[in-house]
C-alpha cells in the first residue's frame, strides 16, 4: 500500500509526514544511535582529501631513500656495534648480519690479498681483506701443499659441524666456504706469490660443492675459507714467566668445550701452536660466566682462546668420521681408502703406527696433549706459589709426546673429563689471586653449554 501524498514510510512501515526526519548539519553525520557527530577525515582515495597526492609522493620518496641507503645504513650499524668485524665475530655478535653484508664473503669484495708466513710441508695460508662501505672484515684461505696432506675437503666438513658448536662455545673458528684452484698454474701462483692483485685472485679459484670423489682427485687443489681474527698469538708464543697467571682461564676455556663435546669431537692435533689467543681490547678483561652442573663458574681473562686446524679431527654430526671414511674407501678415485689423498690419519692401524691418531674414532684422552705441553713448559719457570699449588692438582698421564690411548689409566688425569674436573675445582679457588691482575672490564660473556652464548658489553 502506497502512502498518501505528503507522507512517506518510516522504518516501522508507518506513513508519516515528509520532512519529519531531521537532517544533520554540514560536516556531521548520524551515528548508529541517530545522533549527529563530526565526520572522520579519511585518505582512502584522492577524492576524500586534496592532500593525498602529496602524501603519496612523500611516502614514495621515503621508500626510495630507504632502498638506496640500505647497505650504507647497515655499515653504519655494524661500525657502531663493533669497530671491526673480527671483534663481533669473536663474541658471536651480529655474525649473520656481517656475513650477509659481505655476501657470504664473496671474492668480489676482497681488496687485499697477501700470504701469511711461508709455505710449510702441510700447506700455505693467505689473508684476505674484505672491504665494503668503509667497513672491513678478514678471512684466511688455507691451501694444501700436496695431494697426500690432510684433506681440506674433510676439514671443511668438520668445520661445518663446528660452525654449529661456535654458537655455544667461543673457542672455535667459523668455516665459510670450500674452493678449488682452477689449475696447477693458479695453485702455484698463490703458493709462490707474496701479494696478489684482487682482480687476479678472483680468477684463480671457483666454489667447490662437497663431493668426496672430487676431494680425492683434486685434493692438492682444495682450499678452505676460514674466519680470521687479526692480532692473535699462539699459546706457545704468549706463555712466558711474565704471563703464567693467564693460563688457568685459557685451560678452562679449552677443556670446558672439549669436555661437553667429548663424545662427538676429538681434535687429534691439539698442541700449543693450535690454540691461539685473541685479546679484543688490550688492557681490558672479559668476565666469563660458565654454566656447569654445580653452578656458575666465573673468572676474568683478557683472552678468548681459539682452537684451529681441524684436518685430523673426529666428529659426529648427522654423519660421523667413520661414515665418511667408509664412503672414501668405496670410491674408485680415492683408492686405496684415500691414503694418498689426505686420509692417512684414519686407519685403525694408526693406534700402533701413528701416535694413536685414528680420525674415524673418538679418543677422549688424546687432546690432553695441549695440557701436557703447557705443564711441561711451566716447569721451566719460577711460578708464583699459589699457581704451583693449583697446577700440582693435575696428575697427567700421557703415554707418548704426540698421542696416547683412550682411558688407559685410573685415578689420574688421563682424559678431558678428569682435566675439566680439576679445572672446575681450582679455578674458583684461584680467582682471588687472578683478579688482582685485571682492573678494567670490557664486558661479560655467558656460556650456557646448551644454548647460544651471550656477550654483554658494559
Amino acid at each position: 500500500m502506497r502512502c498518501p501524498n505528503g507522507t512517506r514510510k518510516n522504518k516501522n512501515g508507518d506513513c508519516v509526514p515528509k520532512g519529519q526526519r531531521k537532517r544533520c548539519p554540514n560536516g556531521t553525520r548520524k551515528n548508529k544511535d541517530g545522533d549527529c557527530v563530526a565526520k572522520v577525515q579519511t585518505y582512502h582515495s584522492a577524492q576524500s582529501s586534496p592532500a593525498q597526492p602529496e602524501i603519496q609522493k612523500a611516502m614514495t620518496r621515503i621508500q626510495s631513500f630507504m632502498r638506496r641507503t640500505t647497505q650504507k645504513r647497515r655499515a653504519l650499524f655494524l661500525k657502531n656495534i663493533c669497530s671491526e668485524a673480527g671483534l663481533c665475530i669473536a663474541f658471536g655478535i651480529e655474525s649473520l648480519k656481517i656475513k650477509d653484508f659481505f655476501r657470504n664473503f664473496h671474492f668480489d669484495l676482497v681488496d687485499n690479498v697477501k700470504r701469511i708466513g711461508v709455505p710449510s710441508a702441510n700447506g700455505f695460508v693467505t689473508e684476505l681483506r674484505y672491504a665494503k662501505r668503509g667497513y672491513n672484515a678478514y678471512a684466511v684461505l688455507k691451501s694444501s701443499a700436496a695431494a697426500d696432506k690432510d684433506n681440506l675437503m674433510y676439514e671443511y666438513r668438520v668445520g661445518l659441524f663446528l660452525n654449529k658448536m661456535s654458537f655455544l662455545f667461543p673457542c672455535f673458528l667459523e668455516t665459510y666456504g670450500l674452493f678449488q684452484y682452477n689449475n696447477e698454474a693458479a695453485w702455484r701462483h698463490m703458493k709462490t706469490t707474496q701479494q696478489t692483485l684482487p682482480s687476479v685472485f678472483s680468477t684463480l679459484l671457483k666454489p667447490q660443492p662437497y663431493d668426496l670423489s672430487v676431494g680425492c682427485e683434486k685434493s692438492k687443489h682444495m682450499a678452505v675459507l676460514i674466519q680470521h681474527i687479526r692480532g692473535c698469538q699462539t699459546v706457545k708464543s704468549m706463555l712466558t714467566r711474565h704471563t703464567v697467571h693467564h693460563i688457568l682461564p685459557i685451560l678452562f676455556q679449552v677443556y670446558y668445550s672439549l669436555f661437553h663435546m667429548r663424545s662427538v669431537f676429538t681434535h687429534y692435533d691439539l698442541h700449543d701452536e693450535n690454540v691461539i689467543l685473541y685479546e679484543p681490547v688490550p688492557g681490558k678483561y672479559i668476565q666469563y660466566h660458565y654454566e656447569t652442573d654445580t653452578g656458575v663458574i666465573s673468572f676474568r681473562s683478557p683472552y678468548i682462546a681459539k682452537i684451529i686446524d681441524y684436518g685430523r679431527s673426529y666428529f659426529k654430526d648427522d654423519e660421523d668420521s667413520k661414515d665418511i671414511y667408509k664412503k672414501v674407501c668405496k670410491l674408485p678415485k680415492c683408492k686405496p681408502c684415500g691414503e694418498d689423498y689426505g686420509f692417512g690419519s684414519f686407519p685403525l692401524s694408526n693406534k700402533r703406527d701413528f701416535y694413536h691418531i685414528v680420525s674415524q674414532k673418538k679418543n677422549e684422552s688424546h687432546d690432553l696433549r695441549f695440557l701436557n705441553i703447557v705443564l711441561r713448559t711451566l716447569r721451566s719457570f719460577a711460578l708464583p706459589v699459589w699457581l704451583k699449588l693449583y697446577l700440582d692438582k693435575f696428575n697427567v698421564v700421557y703415554k707418548e709426546t704426540y698421542g696416547t690411548p683412550e682411558h688407559f689409566c685410573k685415578r689420574k688425569t688421563c682424559s678431558v673429563t678428569e682435566a675439566y674436573q680439576v679445572l672446575e675445582r681450582v679455578v674458583p679457588l684461584a680467582n682471588v689471586q687472578m683478579d688482582m691482575y685485571h682492573t678494567d672490564k670490557y664486558g661479560d660473556l655467558y656460556i650456557y653449554k646448551d644454548k647460544p652464548m651471550e656477550f654483554r658489553k658494559i
